[in-house]
């Protein structure tokens, strides 16, 4: 019995497994693979296909030919020994096993990597969606409040997911005179103009990455009343370890939003035959399927070059030049990544605590040493100096006296912000 899914042959007969024909597979319309149908399609996807198998062997060698297929390429090295090593646990903890126990085992195995998939190609469908989109979003973003329905449960995440990162950025910002200091340009992130830049950015390009990760966090709010839907992510977004989460999304989304991705190597092209298999139970796929790898990369090239430039136009919107603050740099981005694992609870006890040292301490330097072990009091030394520059830049000069034990590398290698805006008054 021969069955033919997705370009994948079943032969149950002759236990001749030929091909992944990655070509005939179906693609949704913004063009990326319909995994859903390519894998669950009832009359010709690959896990439907996989039942006529009568052998668990060949259940094993199709599920080997679809991964090799699927991770053909370099730099897929790591990924498909991973899905690999778990197909061959598969084989050897089930030796004994009927073909239905083995199907059902290979059927989740084949699922993981169908969700694997999905989530890889919903992120940028996102993307695109979003550069689309932003023009119009743009032009109407006067009008959404007005619009607004004030039930939507992934607006009022959207919200108050933003409103955590600006907190941040007030608790710096407040009580710092948003103008020049001696005709000097304060840091971006002391200036509320900045932040206002950082969370519109947030919201446009994070979110649509963001929201589908928090699903399960949004949908919590979901059962109560729709006046107390609020309140409850609310208190969902305080919790530890909902904060947690957020920090592994936030971190994710930073990577696909802000930082580059590296272009792909170009696949090796092998003569025809020399591809291994798995408990010799895979065959070579072929010159086709190495023109499938080709073919792959090429757009994973193009993929890579679009997310490149998306990732310039962002920086560039929020660098773009101020006459009030001066923009971060390329060195910055991490600052700007690791302030959403700081609490506005966590920055504002550590300006308060600097302010009582200046205050009350006979000895600045001194306490500020002992208070300042394993803390990182980067930005609220920078705003507390810009709140009372009498106090910490002129007169006693008491930033200059906090930092007296550490050397002039040592600020500017613990303490880079400092260095940049603030050498001159220690």
């Amino acid at each position: 019995m021969e069955v033919c899914a997705q370009g994948l042959i079943v032969n149950d007969t002759h236990n001749d497994i030929v091909k992944v024909e990655k070509e005939h597979w179906p693609r949704t319309p913004v063009g990326t693979i319909d995994w859903e149908v390519v894998f669950e399609d009832p009359a010709n996807g690959l896990i439907p296909a996989l039942s006529v198998a009568q052998k668990p062997e060949l259940l094993i060698d199709c599920a080997a030919v679809i991964t090799e297929a699927l991770f053909s390429r370099r730099n897929d090295d790591d990924i498909r020994a991973g899905y690999t090593s778990k197909l061959a646990s598969i084989a050897i903890n089930n030796a004994n096993e009927n073909t239905d126990v083995v199907l059902g085992h290979i059927t989740t195995f084949l699922r993981a990597i169908k969700d694997d998939r999905i989530e890889r190609a919903a992120d940028w469908t996102l993307h695109k969606a979003r550069r689309d989109a932003d023009t119009a979003m743009e032009t109407a973003s006067e009008e959404l409040p007005d619009n607004q329905d004030p039930n939507d449960l992934t607006q009022i995440f959207a919200d108050l997911f933003c409103d955590l990162l600006d907190r941040r950025f007030q608790v710096l910002w407040t009580g710092v005179p948003q103008e020049l200091m001696n005709g000097r340009k304060i840091p971006y992130v002391l200036c509320a103009e900045f932040s206002l830049r950082m969370v519109r950015v947030v919201r446009t390009e994070f979110m649509p990455i963001v929201i589908p990760k928090c699903r399960h966090i949004i949908s919590a709010a979901e059962r109560g009343k729709p006046e107390e839907r609020k309140k409850i992510l609310q208190a969902k977004l305080a919790n530890d370890m909902v904060r947690k989460e957020l920090w592994a999304v936030w971190t994710y989304a930073w990577r696909n939003v802000m930082e580059e991705s590296e272009f792909p190597e170009k696949p090796e092209i092998k003569p025809t035959g020399m591809l291994g298999s798995l408990v010799k139970a895979v065959q070579a796929i072929g010159d086709a399927e190495q023109d499938d790898a080709l073919e792959a990369w090429r757009e994973d090239v193009k993929i890579a070059e679009m997310q490149q430039a998306t990732v310039h136009e962002i920086w560039n919107t929020l660098t773009a030049p101020s006459p009030l603050f001066e923009v971060p740099n390329e060195e910055d981005k991490a600052v700007l990544r690791d302030l959403f694992a700081r609490t506005p609870g966590g920055l504002r006890d550590q300006i308060a605590a600097l302010r009582q040292i200046s205050q009350q301490s006979s000895s600045v330097g001194q306490a500020f040493d002992i208070y300042a072990k394993g803390k990182d009091l980067q930005l609220a030394l920078l705003s507390i100096s810009y709140q009372h520059p009498d106090t910490f830049l002129q007169g006693n000069r008491l930033l200059k006296d906090m930092l007296r034990g550490m050397t002039k590398q040592n600020v500017k290698s613990h303490l880079p912000l400092i260095d940049r805006y603030l050498a001159d008054f220690i």
